[in-house]
């Protein structure tokens, strides 16, 4: 009996205590939900993680002040967020450096996310990941025999419009394509992104990859400005769902883009892509990176094809070094580098040469100018020197007869006198009868 009482009143016990913590917890969380903030969540957030998976986040001071929750595109994460816990907002023009961008009324509507495994045909499944194996291995004879029969298990299981239909699609464009079969491995390739765009979203990775494909599909056979489009497009896409600037796609896609444009002609546009790809690789994977030396070539080769054979040399040592110490000296790809290192060197001494001989000798065809230009003003027509020496021999006379004029011109101090006073004797003279009229023009000239 004594063991039955203490046991209730254990019970009791540990039922009331167990209400009044519920009390409190629930008391708690209304109080939490009426102060909500981004800060409150995301400490919510580190407590969860630290006690399901016992590790703890650093720098939370600096994100309770919102310094990391920043995005370079916000909306792009926005939109994510709302996808994945189903949530419909306002779509508005949200002011994201306040600290409170949203209202209660900018949220329209809540779904429920639903997570399931879809069923799948096991036969289809193992066909489809051994063609995608032989496809890896360069044995595209085994791997277009396993696709086809996969292709067929897929549309009669699950049909046309379905993911793994498009998967199918989508790795038997690239078996043709790399077995040579160009159109055939595009008209795949488009049902794929046909399917995907239905099934899946314009925003899926899927999608996205598959316009990319499309692009490269048609710049290998020459459909350069349909080619254009599609990585467009594919740009366009990925920076709608991205919510970072350094996306890698992003990178790819410039690649792709800067190889379109290097065949038909826009080096300066291709030049642009290649320079925001390296840098986009600088920040994800660092600038010592094999990526990175890659590019480095592509912009070296872009230079040299735009004749700026200097800033062509400093890409291709930046390549060089990179090769070098990842690779080897004895790897073909840095013997390479130094070929075109020596090219590009030779080509850039020469071009110096070049612009030197080209300064000299418009500097002397400017002295040689400059030297004609002095003798013509020097010499004098036979007419003029005449007449000229008629009126010298004049005012000669005239002097020697004015002892003012002969007083002031033995002075050497007074000569803005001598010439004054020449002037206004001349001035003053009349023009002698047995001068002719040559030299009264040239006298009334001089």
């Amino acid at each position: 009996t004594t063991t039955t009482t203490t046991t209730t009143t254990t019970t009791t016990t540990t039922t009331t205590t167990t209400t009044s913590s519920t009390t409190t917890t629930t008391t708690q969380t209304s109080d939490n939900s009426s102060h909500f903030t981004p800060a409150s969540l995301w400490r919510t957030l580190c407590n969860a993680v630290e006690q399901k998976y016992f590790f703890k986040l650093e720098n939370i001071s600096s994100v309770l002040d919102l310094s990391c929750l920043a995005f370079e595109k916000p909306f792009a994460a926005l939109r994510s967020f709302c996808l994945k816990v189903g949530l419909q907002v306002a779509a508005k023009d949200y002011d994201f450096s306040t600290s409170n961008p949203f209202k209660i009324s900018d949220i329209l509507n809540m779904y429920p996310i639903v997570k399931h495994t879809n069923p799948r045909s096991e036969e289809a499944a193992s066909l489809l990941e051994t063609g995608k194996l032989f496809l890896a291995d360069g044995k595209f004879k085994y791997a277009l025999e396993c696709l086809s029969d996969a292709l067929n298990w897929f549309q009669q299981v699950d049909g046309i419009m379905h993911p793994f239909t498009a998967s199918c699609y989508a790795n038997l464009a690239m078996v043709l394509f790399q077995a040579g079969n160009l159109p055939q491995a595009l008209i795949n390739q488009q049902k794929a992104v046909i399917i995907n765009e239905r099934v899946l979203g314009l925003d899926h990775q899927d999608t996205i990859h598959g316009y990319s494909n499309l692009g490269l599909f048609c710049h290998t056979l020459g459909k350069h400005k349909q080619g254009l489009a599609y990585l467009q497009r594919a740009l366009y896409l990925i920076n709608l769902v991205s919510a970072s600037m350094n996306h890698p796609d992003l990178a790819t896609n410039f690649i792709n883009i800067a190889d379109i444009l290097q065949e038909v002609g826009e080096l300066n546009a291709s030049l642009n892509y290649l320079l925001a790809a390296l840098k986009i690789y600088e920040t994800l994977v660092g600038p010592k990176h094999l990526q990175c030396a890659d590019v480095c070539h592509s912009i070296a080769v872009v230079y040299s094809l735009l004749g700026e054979f200097k800033k062509a040399f400093e890409f291709e040592r930046k390549n060089n070094q990179i090769l070098t110490q990842a690779l080897g000296d004895a790897h073909i790809k840095t013997i390479e580098s130094n070929l075109f290192l020596k090219q590009y060197m030779n080509f850039a001494l020469h071009q110096q040469r070049e612009a030197i001989k080209a300064q000299q000798t418009t500097t002397g065809k400017k002295g040689g100018q400059k030297k004609n230009q002095i003798a013509n003003d020097n010499s004098i027509p036979a007419t003029t020197s005449a007449a000229a020496a008629a009126t010298l021999q004049f005012l000669q006379s005239q002097i020697a007869n004015n002892s003012n004029i002969a007083n002031i011109a033995n002075n050497p101090n007074n000569w803005n006198e001598f010439l004054k006073t020449i002037g206004n004797t001349v001035g003053n003279l009349k023009q002698p009868t047995s001068t002719s009229t040559t030299s009264t023009t040239s006298t009334s000239t001089t």
